[in-house]
């Protein structure tokens, strides 16, 4: 027996939609937040940031964030909830505060 699989609607930018996007990261908005109100991928929103050549923030976070992570961590916040608070995922968040750990290695 045969198992439909459901197609992927891929979201296409016409060049007005692009331009908002762009806009909207002038603006301050995250990739990630580009993706949900432009019903997108991260991928694909970096992806139009870069070939119209638009400066990208830095990724992930910086030295002082994370030592802000990593002590936010050891008062018990959750790896989501530090996320949130950087605009990062859970995921990304637990690898920074994982790596800065002395003795620590590549998170798995």
């Amino acid at each position: 027996m045969a198992v439909a699989r459901s197609r992927q609607i891929q979201g296409r930018l016409d060049a007005a939609e692009t331009d908002g996007l762009i806009e909207a990261y002038r603006e301050g908005l995250t990739v990630r937040e580009l993706a949900v109100k432009f019903g997108i991928e991260r991928r694909t929103a970096s992806a139009h940031l870069r070939r119209r050549g638009v400066p990208m923030r830095q990724r992930g976070l910086s030295p002082a964030q994370k030592d802000q992570a990593r002590a936010l961590r050891e008062q018990g916040w959750s790896y989501g909830r530090i996320g949130d608070k950087f605009g990062i995922d859970a995921a990304t968040a637990r690898y920074h505060i994982l790596r800065a750990q002395p003795g620590q290695g590549h998170p798995r």
